[in-house]
């Protein structure tokens, strides 16, 4: 067999292989000379290369990625793999490539195709670039799952009163049926919309299903299991108008995860401006393909309209500005459910009763502007110091005595509207327990 080496390179394919072949063995007369090796036929000019030990150990180029990871992005990670693939010849690609092609392959198939070849032609598993890779592998996803369900918030549905067992029983039906919904939780102060969103939760994520829990706000996303801000999990543009949408792509993991979210719940919705929750709505039906509000999906909103200023805008004329959710055109579609009971004044419905006309806006008014306290409610005023006793004494009653009870003094507290005044009330009930003055001093470290 006789003939003239020429140059090659990797990207020239088995033209390159059959020069290194060439270059290492000694007076081959037959091609299957060139497609053995320790007696054995190999298909292709690069596999009996590979077999020879002609092409570089994944180790290295395992090291090399190794230490990339460290410090380079994603996507540079992703390119040097498509690289290596062209220009470095790794030895048994299918062994490493089987750790890594799964997350990585078809923006590994685009790098490759744009340096002119295709994942074809290398010793590779073959992917259906239309898969629908396990939406287990995002990081997101993973979180979600790992939730541990606690025993106290599964009992807690036990303990639910009759306007949140409604609403529980409401929710839990479509979740049964998998039919769409959306519903707005109205829960006025102490109606403790938090341990029905818990039961919810637990019982959904207890079956193995997903259940987001988010708020408007981070105080309030604490309270619940795996709680996040509106915000933070939504991608929701700070700047927003009529036609915004969350900065979710289509194939990241939070796009996964609302994917498979078979709840989504959102706290204090009554403080987001209504775009916000468009934009929501919009994207939703976007990842998921199904032109229903919020993509189909079981949508529990939840807040009070009550806790919420109304904004004046000053022009020729001055007005009361609402941009909240109940002037969005999807407030027509959602189903309300009320919490009527207040928990905190069980034993005094006529007070709750009372919250509950105020901030509906039924009390009786005067000028307009004004509600009358009832005398009961109310501490006369003698003067400041001698008034101030009086409020002290009511609150805090024998409080020499019961100053040492912690269950007495976390039941009770006066509330202010400046802390001048919250300081000097302070000072004047510290001022009356009993024993000797002793001050703790606290600090920060890193």
């Amino acid at each position: 067999m006789k003939g003239r080496l020429v140059s090659a390179n990797p990207v020239e394919g088995e033209r390159f292989y059959l020069r290194l072949r060439l270059s290492h063995i000694t007076g081959p007369t037959f091609f299957e000379d060139l497609y053995s090796f320790n007696g054995l036929l190999h298909p292709t000019f690069r596999k009996a290369s590979l077999e020879r030990g002609l092409i570089e150990n994944v180790d290295n180029l395992s090291q090399c990625l190794g230490e990339a990871s460290l410090f380079q992005f994603p996507a540079a990670l992703r390119r040097l793999f498509a690289t290596m693939l062209i220009y470095c010849e790794p030895r048994d690609v299918r062994s490493y490539g089987m750790t890594t092609m799964i997350h990585l392959w078809k923006i590994i198939c685009a790098n490759v195709k744009s340096m002119g070849k295709s994942l074809d032609d290398f010793d590779l598993p073959m992917v259906d670039a239309n898969s629908n890779f396990q939406s287990g592998e995002f990081r997101e996803v993973q979180e979600e799952c790992s939730i541990v369900v606690e025993d106290e918030h599964l009992r807690a549905r036990d303990s639910l009163n009759s306007d949140q067992k409604y609403a529980y029983d409401e929710i839990m039906r479509h979740v049964d049926k998998d039919c769409p919904g959306v519903f707005f939780i109205d829960g006025p102060g102490e109606t403790r919309k938090t341990i029905l969103y818990k039961a919810l939760l637990a019982n959904i994520r207890s079956r193995g299903l997903i259940a987001l829990a988010t708020a408007s706000s981070g105080v309030v996303a604490n309270n619940m299991p795996g709680g996040r801000t509106a915000h933070s999990r939504f991608k929701i543009p700070l700047n927003l108008d009529n036609n915004s949408m969350c900065n979710i792509k289509k194939q990241s993991g939070a796009a996964q995860l609302i994917r498979d979210a078979k709840i989504i719940i959102w706290d204090e919705a009554s403080m987001a401006k209504r775009q916000a929750v468009e934009a929501l709505d919009r994207t939703m039906q976007d990842i998921i393909g199904v032109a229903l509000s919020f993509g189909g999906k079981i949508m529990v909103l939840g807040g009070d309209f009550r806790q919420v200023l109304p904004v004046m805008r000053r022009g020729t004329q001055a007005q009361i500005v609402d941009s909240s959710l109940r002037t969005s055109p999807l407030w027509a579609m959602i189903k309300k459910i009320r919490l009527t009971l207040n928990m905190g004044a069980r034993t005094d419905t006529w007070f709750s009763e009372f919250l509950l006309r105020i901030g509906d806006g039924d009390e009786e008014a005067v000028d307009e502007s004004f509600i009358c306290i009832p005398d009961d409610m109310t501490i006369p005023y003698i003067d400041k110091g001698k008034s101030k006793d009086a409020l002290i004494d009511i609150i805090f009653p024998y409080l020499q005595i019961n100053g040492a009870d912690s269950d007495y003094i976390i039941s009770r507290a006066i509330l202010s509207t400046k802390n001048e005044n919250v300081d000097e009330i302070n000072d004047q009930l510290i001022g009356k327990f009993s024993g000797d003055e002793k001050i703790y001093y606290s600090f920060n470290e890193a």
